[in-house]
């Protein structure tokens, strides 16, 4: 055996995330300037790490199913222009949503949103929970990481 240090089984450290979801808010109070940001936000992500899939999910008080979008690596998200929303917020129905279609089997989960809602139940995955908040400095997350981003001028 010329490699010892190499033990059969082991993944390299490097490997990509396997399954990344993307939940965008596409409420009453997210405005299309903020959803066309947040689009360029989650393609810059497909470009510059190591994702194998992004599922990318639009919701307001329910999960948008005609735009859900499955993007690979070399290939960029959009705004689909049968968006339905504009409505009020959840942010347990997209959760719900995961649980139902996957499992609670996610590597990352990203929720780009102006935090306007109820709070949400911890899901199993809270530690692989990022908050992306758009416009609202006031908000705090329950769970996960929060980053603020943006703010429209």
């Amino acid at each position: 055996m010329n490699k010892p240090y190499i033990k059969h089984g082991l993944k390299n450290k490097y490997d990509a995330l396997k399954q990344v979801i993307v939940l965008v808010d596409v409420s009453g109070s997210m405005s299309t300037k903020s959803i066309e940001r947040i689009i360029n936000e989650i393609s810059n992500i497909v470009m510059s790490k190591r994702v194998r899939r992004i599922v990318v999910a639009f919701f307001d008080d329910g999960v948008d199913e005609n735009s859900i979008q499955n993007v690979k690596a070399g290939n960029k998200a959009w705004v689909p222009t049968n968006v339905s929303g504009r409505g009020g917020t959840s942010f347990q129905i997209p959760l719900d949503w995961i649980k139902d279609k996957y499992n609670n089997r996610v590597s990352l989960c990203i929720m780009f949103t102006d935090g306007r809602a109820p709070m949400p139940k911890r899901p199993s995955y809270a530690h692989k929970f990022i908050w992306m908040i758009y416009n609202n400095l006031k908000f705090a997350e329950p769970f996960g990481k929060q980053i603020n981003i943006g703010m429209d001028k």
